[in-house]
């Protein structure tokens, strides 16, 4: 991770240490097993599962994947992550984990469906047009608050049952994609000066971006 990288994760913490979340925390996106629903006790993949760009949150062990006779894609044999896992009182170390969007489609194809809940309150059509022509994958795998990850330029979201209302979950979709806009934009910092201020104006942004899009979309 570097400097710029950094930055963006201190932003990450400013924005979950407000007082009031959109968002209600519950289990619907921890990572968990497709055939039992147990969920994962296994630190390091709440950390970085969603660094990988799944939008599925069902993940198998390699153990479980031998297990079942499932096949991985070829190209995804060594994109894993590794975690220790508590299961049963019992703590197994360096236990790799495989999304199943890493499964090949015959393998993928055999898996029980995850049926999540559906969200109270109805999407806004044209703010949905709008997200889909930009170029940024909108994913809604994230265990916790919504976040950017400019690794990958992609935003991580709650599932969308998590929030009450439609004010609530496009204001966080909005916020993050203003946090998104300075790696469009060119306004990474380049210099001490700037990276000083970078993360008090970045969320200035992000803040303003949201005001700006709620209201064109009468949200």
């Amino acid at each position: 991770m570097n400097e710029v990288d950094e930055l963006y994760e201190k932003i990450q913490l400013a924005d979950e240490s407000l007082p009031t979340p959109n968002f209600n925390q519950t289990n619907v996106n921890y990572p968990k097993n497709p055939y039992t629903n147990e969920i994962y006790e296994a630190n390091d993949l709440y950390r970085y599962g969603h660094r990988k760009g799944f939008n599925e949150t069902c993940w198998l062990t390699e153990e479980e994947i031998k297990a079942k006779g499932l096949q991985l894609k070829p190209d995804e044999i060594a994109n894993f992550i590794e975690s220790d896992l508590y299961q049963n009182d019992t703590h197994y170390r360096n236990v790799k984990f495989y999304n199943v969007e890493q499964l090949d489609k015959a393998s993928f194809d055999t898996l029980p469906i995850d049926v999540k809940p559906t969200p109270s309150w109805v999407r806004n059509d044209a703010a949905e047009e709008v997200m889909k022509a930009q170029k940024i994958a909108i994913l809604h795998n994230s265990c916790s608050s919504p976040r950017y990850n400019p690794i990958n330029h992609s935003i991580h979201m709650p599932h969308p049952s998590q929030y009450d209302t439609a004010e609530g979950y496009y204001n966080d979709l909005f916020h993050e994609f203003g946090h998104s806009t300075a790696k469009q934009l060119n306004r990474t910092p380049t210099t001490l000066a700037e990276t000083v201020v970078f993360a008090r104006k970045e969320a200035l942004v992000a803040e303003l971006t949201a005001i700006k899009l709620c209201g064109l979309f009468k949200i």
